[in-house]
């Protein structure tokens, strides 16, 4: 059949595995946004579309916001934490 598209073997392969790594991906990003909602993104980010370099910027603010938690021993926030109705998501 490779022969048949001009595409080789090798390449097939490359593009059924990238294809299973993308899936992959989709699904990880798709939970750890489920998993930032309600708790470091408000709830109306659910349904929306957001970019994934900003689901991983989400996850670096919450991690930075428990450590800050653990290391002060309270519940005071000092980093932003965005909210759906805030303009970009990154906690710079």
């Amino acid at each position: 059949m490779a022969h048949q598209t001009g595409v080789s073997e090798k390449r097939l392969e490359h593009n059924v595995r990238e294809r299973k790594r993308t899936a992959i991906m989709r699904v990880a990003m798709g939970d750890l946004k489920e998993r930032l909602c309600g708790t470091y993104f408000s709830e109306g980010i659910r349904k929306k579309k957001i970019k994934n370099v900003d689901v991983l910027r989400g996850a670096i603010g919450y991690i930075r916001m428990l450590k800050d938690i653990l290391v002060k021993g309270s519940t005071e926030q000092s980093h932003f934490i965005p909210r759906s109705g805030d303009k970009g998501f990154s906690n710079g």
